[in-house]
């Protein structure tokens, strides 16, 4: 990250929605060789520990190496994560298996706001309005209204 206050978190593409249960492509641009350390908060707790140690579940890279340029990946989202917003940090290094926290001799700390869906989650909402219904989809919980239709 950079310490001057600007947004530079730009390393870390995902290549459609984080759904329960699925895969998702993602790319991630490195500037140089080194291994990949990351995490998503699939349980929506604000962290990527339990009871205080590394819980290897939000562990999505364990020192995947990347070469510079793109590099193109896959990550598994679990069956049980909660939909919603959540978070994701990508640490890159040449450094082998660093932690979600702590220091490291050289590379880059990337955080992300990350919005997880599940598969299958419409609900139907009863309206006042006759001839029509509201649907609320899962992913709203990050960014979407309700949608009448």
């Amino acid at each position: 990250d950079d310490l001057g206050g600007v947004e530079d978190e730009d390393g870390v593409q995902f290549s459609g929605p984080l759904l329960a249960g699925q895969g998702v492509p993602v790319q991630i641009v490195a500037s140089t060789n080194g291994l990949l350390n990351a995490w998503i908060d699939w349980n929506r707790n604000g962290t990527w520990t339990t009871a205080g140690q590394p819980d290897p579940l939000e562990q999505i890279f364990t020192n995947a190496p990347l070469t510079p340029g793109t590099n193109f990946l896959a990550v598994n989202v679990p069956g049980s994560a909660l939909a919603g917003p959540a978070y994701a940090r990508f640490r890159f290094s040449t450094a082998a298996d660093l932690g979600s926290v702590g220091l490291d001799p050289d590379g880059e700390v990337d955080d992300y706001r990350v919005c997880i869906t599940a598969l299958a989650d419409l609900r139907l909402v009863q309206n006042a309005t006759p001839g029509t219904v509201a649907t609320h989809h899962a992913s709203s919980r990050c960014s979407r209204p309700l949608t009448t239709l």
